[in-house]
């Protein structure tokens, strides 16, 4: 997949492999809890697989909701959801309600992650990824293809 999803990807591993600095809020007592903020990004991507073959890009802005789950000082696990609306890079130039919601269980140095992207002249694509922390690959599981498209 391309740049701009690996690097949200990366986002959330780096956070569970370093120490969270000042930058990052903290649990309320320092140590064991969750945290939940909210940031936009600008750069969102998303590549669209079906049997392999990629059938569409999208990009645009996303708000993202993050939710880390520290356990002794130490990102566990996290969640990340975003929203937004992306534009298909390829001609009619479908407009897509996009729901992309990520989890990231660093133990298992695996982040399978789901993709809702509903356009405004019928398609409706759900998309399955996986990325591995160990290689930097983001692995195309299983794409669903709902509304005019079927």
């Amino acid at each position: 997949m391309k740049t701009k999803t690996l690097l949200l990807i990366c986002l959330l591993s780096g956070i569970g492999m370093t120490q969270l600095s000042a930058q990052w809020p903290t649990p309320a007592n320092g140590n064991t809890g969750t945290v939940s903020f909210y940031e936009a990004w600008d750069g969102y991507y998303c590549a669209v697989y079906v049997d392999g073959i990629l059938v569409d890009e999208l990009a645009g802005s996303v708000q993202i909701h993050n939710v880390l789950f520290f356990k002794d000082q130490v990102a566990i696990r996290a969640t990340q959801h975003m929203t937004g609306e992306i534009r298909s890079l390829y001609e009619p130039y479908e407009v897509f309600k996009v729901s992309d919601m990520g989890h990231c269980i660093y133990a298992t140095e695996m982040a399978p992650f789901r993709v809702n992207l509903i356009g405004n002249y019928g398609t409706h694509y759900i998309c399955y990824f996986t990325y591995n922390f160990v290689t930097g690959e983001i692995i195309p599981v299983k794409t669903m293809i709902l509304g005019k498209n079927k």
